[in-house]
């Protein structure tokens, strides 16, 4: 698992995936096909510079989006799990850290 506390989870139900997102500003993907024994993937190391508090994935366009307390938003491509591409980093993108996100599915 991560050196300190988990902050945030999210799932990709079709790769069957499994992110966390912790207080060591990193991000790790885990393969879940195997449920009982659950594999890593990837460790991201210093994604943000301070907890990566929020995580969401896009299942139908394989987006993972990171949010942190840095006040950054990350947004990268994990079609391939073994080498994510980042797509998007939005420094300050509040005033104060990034704790939720969301994504609409049904969005047109």
């Amino acid at each position: 698992a991560h050196k300190s506390g988990i902050y945030s989870l999210a799932i990709h139900p079709i790769l069957k995936l499994l992110v966390s997102g912790s207080e060591d500003k990193s991000i790790k993907i885990y393969d879940y096909s195997e449920p009982k024994m659950p594999s890593k993937i990837n460790h991201l190391q210093n994604i943000h510079s301070n907890i990566v508090w929020a995580l969401a994935v896009d299942p139908y366009n394989n987006i993972l989006i990171s949010g942190s307390i840095d006040k950054s938003i990350k947004i990268f491509d994990i079609t391939d799990p073994k080498n994510p591409v980042e797509l998007s980093h939005i420094k300050d993108a509040h005033k104060s850290g990034i704790y939720s996100i969301a994504i609409d599915y049904y969005a047109d």
